[in-house]
């Protein structure tokens, strides 16, 4: 339709009349100022809920580690004391008090 150009650039052509009418040139400025600092107030928020959520992990990672080397420690003390336990009735069963063991030292 060759009459939808000009008809299209008159309704643009009154927008931008009406919109500069309702906001000055300045306005537009300060409104597009404003539209830019929230934007990267909201790209730093976002960075930093990003780190934040890092540190945290890392901080959960840390945390998790710490608990499996404190369960082998846990878990290496119950055979250490498995192991002394027995060491305890063997000296038991064949030293019944320390005379004899002091004795067995002594005879090398």
């Amino acid at each position: 339709m060759p009459n939808a150009e000009p008809r299209m650039s008159a309704i643009t052509a009154t927008t931008m009349i009406i919109t500069t009418a309702i906001q000055p040139p300045a306005a537009i400025a300060a409104i597009s100022a404003l539209i830019a600092a929230i934007t990267a107030f909201t790209t730093a928020a976002t960075a930093f809920a990003v780190a934040f959520a890092a540190v945290a992990a890392a901080f959960a990672a840390t945390r998790a580690a710490r608990a499996a080397i404190w369960a082998v420690f846990a878990v290496a003390f119950a055979v250490f004391c498995a192991v002394f336990a027995v060491c305890c009735a063997v000296f038991t069963a064949f030293c019944p008090d320390f005379t004899v063991l002091r004795t067995v030292f002594t005879d090398f």
